[in-house]
């Protein structure tokens, strides 16, 4: 390829992505013109297909005044995408508003592009006065009739076009079905935009994908009247004649690796967090949103490493045998032969900044789904928050965007959990107000049945409070995902409702806590740290729950909820509330007592389960306080601190780092052994009186079942027929 320097390059088209193509073409230009730009100019933040009037021509330099009453001045030399702005096809014009409309209607062309929708975007347009050129009035009226809303106009191009070479895509598009589920049954691959390759559409360079014959855009910012499935709009690029698309053959899409299962993952991601650090200026800006340290080390939160840190990293798990294969974020390096060389992970300059851990619902504090990096430093349009993933890496594998969970234990005590947007934000909402807390990762990432996934997860749950930004009220997009959230999560049967406060107190809810409860509330006595938060989501609109048999009018289960309900009467039967003398006269004693000895024995069960997790009173050798600590508590403690005594000895290699973190954490866990055997001793103590509640709810149920045909006093006990409605959570 000749460059205007003159200068000759080679490239491999199959590496380099994103390269558009343009046919030079005179255009001769007079102040008062009226233009369009063919191509976006982000440094002056105008949108492709803007139009405005030539102001001012100095030598090489125009200005410009956009519609929207803004003056752009730029150099032709290093901006030429320009083109006459007096005629525009119908799909450039949606979202304009003109004085005047002149319609060019051939009656000849195909029904696939003069048809009612195109009568309708064009005539719309304008505010005064529209005119309508057509060949044959006598037609006119049928061709404006014909509807034809769910075929595409690429079809269009492809029948007006049949002979010509400009036909750019094979794909026909019928039918009832949405955008994203016509693609999907085309078998039509999307391609993440990126910074490089931002959406045709809206320009941004994230949230949006691109299918990989350029024929479509899925655009999550800008309307069109192809609705997607989670709040995102289906264009057509057959009408942007600057936009190249960027080819990607089915024989030239990189390798990926399917997902592994959470727990490699897990185990993967625990020995990369043990390997890094926490800068101060991460620590900073936790502290500043209101984390205490103790939070932070408990969270593990980390900073992203180097580029020359990660690839060390990544080298020194593959020697330690660890199968990198299908952890989002490592992918293999390709060698110069094409074959796979080392393995990388996939962070550098751009990427510097936090890693926050996303977890699941298992256990008290969850396994680590993936990580969310919140970049230090932003510019121009370029996404905050972005997911460590090596998606289009070879070898590599997509992150997706699993939801983050926070105070799990919580919200199967209470059944109520808050839903909100991002993992940081979600473990400063659980901080503050010490609540179970679900965070999807975009206002519109989840599927419709993520209501009825939840259920299957927690099947305690039973209340949705959802706590999206502030912005809601005057966001449509926002808008549109609280609607579908609030459906999908009636629809499982749970009872929802929406926190809301002024957002000149806070656009998210993190930062409206942080507001009305201070930096420092951690540090807040206990019992006065629970009037406060009781008063701050009573504010925000925290209402009561239904009672049980009100909500089970309400509720639509699905099978595997109700069998596990099914599973476990002794629960309902205890959640109902009923005093044990309550549930005799209702249940009949020996009812009573069989459900007493399953609740017990699931008690038992869980107390086993949950050995780690579970907290005791005990002494904390660290301090010398009495305070209430679990085993999960130490174990993290000695991560941060095997974490800041490695980087203080500052060993050479990554290898040695790891071993040396490994003998640290060890030694911190047996400089705890007095507290470690206090738990363990208070553990013990503790399934002592759960086995003794079992053992006497089993004698209890024994004696129960031989006075059943008499009682003690020879005369035959009536047995009370069960008289409540059922109790389902």
């Amino acid at each position: 390829m000749k460059l205007e320097s003159e200068r000759e390059i080679t490239y491999n088209p199959e590496r380099l992505s994103g390269v558009s193509v343009y046919k030079a073409a005179e255009r001769q230009f007079a102040e008062g013109d009226r233009i369009q730009f063919r191509a976006p100019m982000p440094e002056q933040k105008v949108a492709n297909s803007e139009i405005g009037t030539l102001e001012k021509i100095e030598g090489e330099r125009f200005t410009v005044k956009l519609d929207d009453e803004r003056r752009v001045e730029f150099d032709t030399k290093e901006f030429r995408h320009l083109d006459y702005g007096y005629a525009v096809t119908s799909y450039s014009s949606q979202g304009q508003t003109v004085d005047r409309v002149i319609v060019n209607a051939d009656t000849r062309e195909s029904d696939l592009l003069l048809n009612q929708r195109m009568g309708y975007v064009a005539l719309s347009r304008a505010r005064e006065d529209a005119r309508v050129y057509t060949n044959s009035t006598a037609e006119l009226g049928a061709a404006l009739d014909r509807q034809v809303d769910k075929q595409m106009a690429l079809e269009a191009v492809k029948e007006s076009q049949a002979n010509s070479n400009k036909i750019t895509s094979p794909h026909n598009t019928q039918g009832n079905e949405n955008g994203t589920e016509r693609a999907k049954k085309k078998g039509i691959k999307w391609l993440h935009v990126t910074a490089q390759d931002p959406c045709p559409v809206c320009h941004k360079p994230d949230n949006c994908a691109v299918s990989a014959d350029g024929a479509l855009a899925y655009c999550r910012r800008v309307e069109s009247d192809r609705p997607g499935r989670d709040d995102g709009f289906v264009h057509v690029l057959s009408d942007r004649p600057d936009y190249t698309p960027r080819l990607v053959a089915p024989e030239d899409q990189v390798p990926q690796h399917d997902r592994a299962d959470i727990e490699h993952r897990d185990n993967v991601y625990q020995d990369l967090l043990a390997t890094l650090d926490l800068k101060e200026r991460e620590r900073k800006n936790l502290a500043a949103r209101g984390l205490d340290s103790a939070t932070i080390d408990e969270n593990n939160y980390k900073s992203v490493p180097s580029k020359v840190m990660a690839d060390a990293i990544a080298q020194a798990l593959d020697e330690s045998s660890t199968d990198l294969r299908g952890v989002p974020g490592f992918y293999r390096e390709e060698r110069e032969d094409g074959q796979p060389g080392a393995w990388r992970l996939n962070v550098g300059t751009w990427h510097q900044g936090l890693m926050v851990p996303v977890r699941d619902a298992e256990g008290r504090i969850g396994r680590i789904e993936g990580f969310q990096i919140r970049r230090a430093e932003v510019k121009d349009d370029s996404p905050r928050y972005v997911w460590l993933s090596s998606s289009n890496k070879l070898e590599g594998t997509s992150s997706g965007a699993p939801a983050h969970f926070r105070n799990v234990e919580q919200i199967r005590t209470t059944g109520r959990a808050i839903i909100t947007e991002g993992a940081l934000k979600g473990d400063i909402i659980a901080s503050y107000l010490d609540r179970g807390v679900i965070a999807v990762q975009g206002v519109s990432s989840f599927k419709e049945d993520f209501g009825a996934k939840l259920r299957e997860q927690i099947p305690e749950l039973r209340k949705a409070s959802i706590a999206f930004d502030a912005d809601y009220a005057h966001n449509p997009n926002v808008q549109r995902a609280l609607t579908r959230l609030t459906g999908t999560m009636q629809r499982a049967g749970l009872e929802v409702e929406t926190l809301k406060w002024e957002e000149s107190q806070g656009k998210g809810l993190d930062d409206y806590l942080q507001v009305k409860l201070g930096q420092n509330f951690s540090q807040v006595p206990q019992l006065e740290r629970a009037e406060r938060q009781q008063q701050v989501l009573r504010e925000l609109g925290w209402g009561e729950m239904r009672p049980r048999e009100q909500q089970a009018a309400h509720k639509v289960e699905s099978p595997q909820v109700a069998r596990q309900d099914e599973d476990n009467p002794a629960k309902r039967a205890y959640e109902a509330k009923l005093q044990e003398t309550e549930r005799r006269i209702v249940l009949g004693d020996e009812e009573s007592a069989a459900m007493n000895v399953t609740h017990q024995a699931w008690r038992h069960t869980q107390a086993q389960e949950q050995s780690a997790g579970r907290r005791y009173k005990v002494v904390d050798q660290s301090t010398g306080l009495t305070r209430e600590m679990s085993l999960h508590d130490l174990e993290q403690r000695a991560i941060a601190c095997s974490t800041r005594l490695t980087e203080e000895q500052s060993p050479a290699t990554a290898t040695e780092r790891m071993e040396l973190r490994r003998k640290q954490y060890a030694d911190e866990l047996n400089s705890h052994e007095q507290t470690l055997k206090a738990l363990a001793s208070a553990h013990n103590n503790a399934m002592r009186c759960f086995q003794n509640d079992l053992n006497q709810a089993r004698r209890r149920a024994s004696q129960d079942r031989s006075t059943s045909a008499g009682g003690r006093d020879g005369i035959p006990r009536r047995r009370t027929r069960k008289v409540v409605a059922d109790h389902s959570p």
